[in-house]
């Protein structure tokens, strides 16, 4: 993949991220539709419907722990899960916390669909050898790695108990997401 596509790609997943925070974050403060139909309405649904779907679609099992909303830095109040059933498609599960904002996001590609490590980002390998790309920005963080089977991208932003996300937390939450089956 060229440089300038890779670019492409990694913007396009920027704005994709950003505009559907945003439309979260100002959802979120309009108190006169509970969260959960401002989710719904956005064509999100139970992470395990989402999960099972995708897995269906691409007959392959995907790493995501039941337990894993315990591996995150804050309190989780919601969560969420969105995958239209198509192929070339990502699965996006989002975790919140209605009165921090805070939020982690998991987006996961078949690895041959899947978003390359971006070489703006800081690149570098597990304890395995799986290479993985960081960055931290002003409003948020994202991880990126692969599987076999799966390329994963995992973001939060900075908002409550995730302002002192590090790598290392980034890693160990991956090392989860590898090692689940």
């Amino acid at each position: 993949m060229s440089k300038s596509n890779i670019t492409k790609l990694s913007l396009t997943f920027l704005l994709c991220y950003f505009s559907i925070n945003n439309y979260v974050v100002e959802a979120m403060e309009k108190e006169s539709v509970p969260l959960e139909e401002q989710y719904k309405g956005s064509g999100y649904t139970t992470p395990v419907k989402a999960i099972n779907k995708f897995e269906q679609v691409h007959k392959n099992k995907l790493n995501i722990p039941d337990n894993f909303n315990k591996l995150l830095p804050f309190k989780v109040t919601h969560k969420f899960g969105q995958y239209e059933g198509k192929e070339d498609q990502h699965l996006r599960i989002e975790y919140l916390n209605e009165k921090s904002l805070a939020n982690f996001v998991i987006m996961v590609f078949p690895v041959e669909k899947g978003i390359s490590l971006s070489q703006k980002e800081q690149v570098s390998t597990m304890n395995d050898g799986t290479l993985f790309s960081y960055m931290k920005n002003d409003g948020f963080y994202i991880f990126r790695f692969k599987t076999n089977d799966w390329s994963y991208v995992l973001s939060t932003n900075h908002l409550g108990e995730n302002a002192n996300m590090t790598e290392e937390n980034f890693i160990r939450i991956a090392e989860h997401l590898k090692n689940s089956n």
